[in-house]
C-alpha cells in the first residue's frame, strides 16, 4: 500500500500542487483587487473575499490538474515502460485505462466545483480542460506541445480572478484584460521548463539552442513587470515618492531571477533534476502580482507554498 501510495504520487506530480493552489488564489484576490478598483468605493456591489469560493477554486483547479496528470500517464504508458518502468502505470499497478478513468473522473469534479462558483469560472474552466485534451495529445508529436502546457498554468490566474465575478459589465473588460496579461508570466515560464523537460533522455548537449530558449522565456516573468514599473515610473513622478516600496518589489524579481539561476546551474548535464527545482519558482511570479494588485498581507502565501513544494519534493517527484 505504501508502494502504491508512493506511486500515485509521483503521477499526480504532488511537490507541484501547492503552487497550483497558491497561482489561482492569487488570481482570486487580484481579481477582487482589480474588480473593486475598476468598480469604484461608491458602488455598493463591489466583490468580497469568500473562503468558499476560495475551497471550491482549490478543488476546481486540483481536480483539472489531476485530470492532466492522469491522463499524461495514460497516454504515455508505452514511453513509460521504456523509460520510467518504475511509474504507476508501467508498473501494473493501475492499468492506463484505470488511469485515464480516474482522471476523467477527476476533471469532471473538478469542473463540478467551478459549476457551483458561477459561469465565468465555468467557463474559463472548460477552456482549461480543452488545453489538458490538446497538450496531452500532442506533446509527444511536436515541440509546440509546451505552449498548451504553459496555457494550462497561466489560465489559473483568469479561472481565479473571474470568481470574484457575479455579473458582467463594461467595467469588468479592464480586470479581465490585466488577468490575461498576467497569465501569459506563468505561460512563459511554464513553457520553458517543458522545452527542458523534453530534453531529458535525448542527449541534447551542453550550449543547446532549446536550454538557452528555455532559461530566457523563464526569466521573461521577471523582466518584464520591472519595465513595466519602470515606463509607469516614468509617465507618473508620484511613484519616486516611494523608493522603499519600490525596492522591496524589486526584491521580489531578483528572488525569482536568482531561483532560476540556482536551478540553472545542474544543466544541461540533468534536465529532470532543473525541473524539479525550477518549478516551485512559480510562486516568484505569484508574489510578483500579489505585490502589485492585492494586499501586501497575502506575500505569505508564496511563501508557504514554495516550503510546502520543497518538503513535497523530497517525497515525490515533480514531472
Amino acid at each position: 500500500m505504501v508502494g502504491f501510495a508512493r506511486l500515485l504520487a509521483d503521477t499526480l506530480r504532488l511537490p507541484n500542487w501547492p503552487t497550483v493552489g497558491c497561482s489561482v488564489v492569487t488570481g482570486y484576490l487580484c481579481g477582487l483587487a482589480l474588480i473593486g478598483r475598476s468598480l469604484g468605493p461608491e458602488v455598493p456591489v463591489a466583490p468580497e473575499f469568500s473562503p468558499l469560493i476560495v475551497l471550491l477554486l482549490l478543488v476546481g483547479a486540483g481536480g483539472l490538474y489531476a485530470m492532466g496528470c492522469l491522463l499524461n500517464d495514460a497516454v504515455d504508458a508505452a514511453v513509460d515502460a521504456r523509460e520510467r518502468p518504475g511509474r504507476l502505470v508501467p508498473s501494473a499497478a493501475m492499468s492506463a485505462s484505470a488511469a485515464a478513468n480516474w482522471g476523467l473522473g477527476a476533471g469532471a469534479l473538478g469542473v463540478l466545483a467551478l459549476f457551483f462558483i458561477g459561469p465565468f469560472a465555468l467557463v474559463v474552466g472548460a477552456v482549461l480542460a480543452v488545453l489538458i485534451l490538446v497538450y496531452t495529445w500532442i506533446h509527444k508529436r511536436t515541440v509546440w506541445g509546451v505552449l498548451p502546457m504553459g496555457l494550462c498554468r497561466g489560465a489559473l490566474y483568469p479561472l481565479g480572478g473571474l470568481a470574484a465575478v457575479s455579473y458582467w459589465g463594461k467595467e469588468m473588460e479592464g480586470p479581465l484584460q490585466w488577468l490575461i496579461v498576467a497569465g501569459l508570466l506563468p505561460t512563459a515560464y511554464v513553457a520553458g521548463v517543458s522545452l527542458v523537460a523534453r530534453i531529458e533522455g535525448s542527449g541534447a548537449p551542453a550550449g543547446a539552442w532549446r536550454v538557452r530558449l528555455a532559461t530566457g522565456l523563464m526569466a521573461l516573468p521577471f523582466f518584464i513587470p520591472v519595465l513595466v514599473l519602470w515606463v509607469l515610473s516614468m509617465r507618473n513622478p508620484e511613484l519616486h515618492a516611494a523608493p522603499l516600496e519600490l525596492l522591496l518589489f524589486l526584491m521580489i524579481p531578483a528572488a525569482g531571477l536568482a531561483w532560476l539561476a540556482w536551478a540553472r546551474r545542474v544543466l544541461p548535464g540533468e534536465p529532470g533534476r532543473f525541473v524539479g527545482r525550477a518549478l516551485p519558482g512559480l510562486v516568484w511570479i505569484d508574489a510578483l502580482l500579489l505585490a502589485l494588485f492585492a494586499p501586501a498581507v497575502w506575500l505569505w502565501m508564496p511563501a508557504a507554498a514554495l516550503a510546502a513544494a520543497l518538503v513535497l519534493g523530497r517525497m515525490a517527484r515533480a514531472t
